[in-house]
């Protein structure tokens, strides 16, 4: 730590997750953290405009947070905060300041804050292989995860606007960073610019848009937790160039109908779609992009999955059917079981539900 006051516990926590979203990210790129989740995540050619970009995703929220730059930071940049300004309401409070360096002037420019701590430190040199997390009376050890997307293919008939690989990235690095169930919507804007609009997460749901906070940047509609209100949209322009990734899929079409009302198009997941409109008359030209897991390779060459809604064998007697499964006697010491719907959130969901899915 370069200057300020002692580093508190909740600014190391926001601290190692403003490192770990810009980590991922080219050059010039700019989180700002509060409560462990990414208000404002950007990219841009120039550092003092991806700043002004990922504060711009949500102003609000970006009071008192924590910001990491990917590359050493300008006094330039710096100058964005207005710290020195005879208006005190002009000056932009924030906890932490982290760079891999600290060019000719811009570490005296943060001085000006006594108590506004600037830390240096590389992003690119804080990959673990290992992850640790602390448990009552034990420790849990793992391998990190690193891997960001293995492979995706597209779920429907409508092809996405663009490829935009780099948008997508953005959308994945934030959405790594909020706690699942969680969502992020990001964009690139007319000028080029990568920005984060808005996100959601903790909710134990993934059946409302309650949970998400839309995306503010740039709209007559403040930032707020909640659905938008009927008839919101992205702002003119920004629609097509929207996408809203998730970390887990959508099991009912409300979330998926909120976000085509808004203006978004283009969704990413990982797993295969099984949101449908519950309206006739709602938007049937969805690009719905599924990813899949770190852990599983892309699929887009193999042939379409048959699917499977029952199972019978007359050699074996059936003892049970249940809602996903049959069960089967093979001998007095031995059951069959045969799966008839998805194993878990991450496997293959079946275009058509078993019967009695959902019924005792």
């Amino acid at each position: 730590m370069l200057s300020g006051k002692e580093i508190s516990h909740n600014n190391l926590v926001d601290l190692a997750a403003a490192l770990e979203a810009v980590q991922d990210l080219p050059a010039e790129a700019c989180a700002i953290v509060k409560h462990a989740n990414p208000c404002g995540l950007a990219v841009a050619d120039d550092q003092a405009e991806a700043l002004a970009a990922a504060w711009e995703g949500d102003p609000v929220s970006a009071f008192g947070s924590v910001i990491a730059f990917s590359s050493p930071l300008r006094a330039e940049t710096v100058g964005f905060f207005e710290l020195a300004h005879s208006d005190r309401s002009r000056r932009k409070f924030v906890e932490v300041v982290a760079a891999p360096a600290f060019e000719e002037g811009a570490l005296e420019a943060l001085k000006v804050h006594p108590n506004l701590r600037a830390v240096r430190v590389d992003p690119a040199g804080l990959r673990p292989r290992l992850t640790f997390r602390s448990l009552p009376g034990a420790c849990l050890l793992q391998e990190a995860d690193v891997t960001l997307e293995a492979g995706s293919e597209v779920q429907t008939q409508a092809q996405p606007a663009a490829d935009d690989p780099d948008l997508v990235r953005l959308g994945l690095v934030a959405v790594r960073q909020v706690k699942s169930n969680a969502i992020s919507v990001v964009r690139r804007r007319p000028d080029g610019v990568l920005q984060l609009l808005g996100m959601g997460g903790g909710n134990p749901t993934a059946s409302t848009p309650s949970a998400w906070r839309w995306p503010a940047a740039g709209t007559t509609w403040p930032a707020s937790t909640g659905a938008p209100p009927r008839g919101w949209r992205l702002p003119a322009g920004g629609a097509r160039s929207a996408l809203l990734v998730s970390d887990a899929f959508f099991p009912f079409p409300d979330n998926v109908e909120a976000a085509a009302e808004a203006g978004i198009r283009t969704l990413y997941e990982p797993g295969a779609p099984c949101a449908t409109p519950r309206s006739s008359s709602a938007p049937t030209n969805w690009e719905y992009v599924s990813c899949s897991p770190a852990s599983g390779t892309s699929s887009t060459s193999e042939q379409p999955m048959q699917t499977l809604t029952t199972f019978s064998t007359p050699q074996l007697a059936h003892l049970h059917h249940g809602k996903v499964r049959e069960s089967f006697r093979v001998d007095e010491s031995t059951r069959l079981i045969a799966v008839t719907d998805r194993l878990s959130a991450f496997d293959r969901v079946l275009t058509t539900p078993s019967p009695a899915r959902g019924q005792r």
